[in-house]
């Protein structure tokens, strides 16, 4: 892993100290993924030097099961994790459930200046299963060596549910990621079963750890404030 000497995508430029100053020291915050082979032994973690000028306070790692979709000399894909969600909207009258993946180009950035390592044009990703239907794909237009995103994949049943609960349904059955180009010409099919995250055997989650709402995440806040002549007469100093 390469810390950087310039300015990270996440830098904040002081910090609160317990008593309330600032300390103007500058944070900053590096991520990072990569894929590897489940079979290949871990031998080391080197971090940064321990210096009063370098010096690095958290460190934190986390390790998923991952499928390389793409690599040779194009864009290496690896999805980590494929789950279905509580988030729905409503898609031609018809009540779609997301199924959300993480994608991510696993290339060093170093190879960002390689136009050929690069996703910038669209690629469509659906989910086929026996259970469950693609209604609307999920749409990646630019992904970078380094970068990741969450990928949203609306789907429906293909038959009436007991309960209309599709966890234990998507839980149960296997399920693939079809990906196409721009051109709708498919470039990838592959099994994802293995990676299913959360529901459990028996699609069985904590009833408590629910997601936000879909409407909740697009939701926009707007706050107008207009001050004129007509707003003096509804004004008064404090008092009895």
């Amino acid at each position: 892993m390469h810390f950087p000497t310039h300015y990270s995508s996440f830098c904040s430029p002081y910090h609160y100290k317990p008593g309330g100053d600032k300390d103007y020291n500058i944070t900053q915050m590096y991520t990072w993924s990569t894929s590897i082979r489940s079979d290949s032994p871990l031998v080391s973690l080197r971090l940064t030097n321990s210096a009063w000028w370098n010096r690095l306070h958290i460190f934190a790692m986390s390790i998923s099961p991952s499928d390389t979709l793409t690599g040779g000399g194009s864009p290496h894909l690896a999805v980590s994790k494929i789950r279905l969600t509580t988030k729905w909207k409503s898609i031609d009258g018809q009540k779609a459930f997301a199924v959300e993946l993480q994608m991510a180009n696993v290339l060093p950035t170093a190879l960002s200046v390689e136009p050929r390592f690069w996703i910038d044009s669209k690629l469509s990703i659906s989910y086929k299963s026996p259970s469950l239907k693609t209604i609307q794909a999920g749409e990646v237009y630019r992904l970078m060596p380094g970068d990741q995103v969450v990928v949203k994949i609306w789907v429906i049943p293909r038959r009436p549910t007991e309960g209309g609960d599709l966890r234990a349904l998507f839980a149960a059955t296997p399920g693939a990621l079809r990906i196409t180009g721009k051109d709708g010409e498919i470039l990838l099919e592959q099994d994802v079963s293995h990676l299913k995250g959360d529901e459990g055997d028996e699609g069985k989650v904590d009833p408590l750890l629910r997601d936000v709402p879909h409407w909740w995440e697009e939701a926009k806040l707007g706050i107008f404030m207009h001050w004129g002549i007509y707003s003096v007469p509804g004004w008064a100093p404090p008092g009895p």
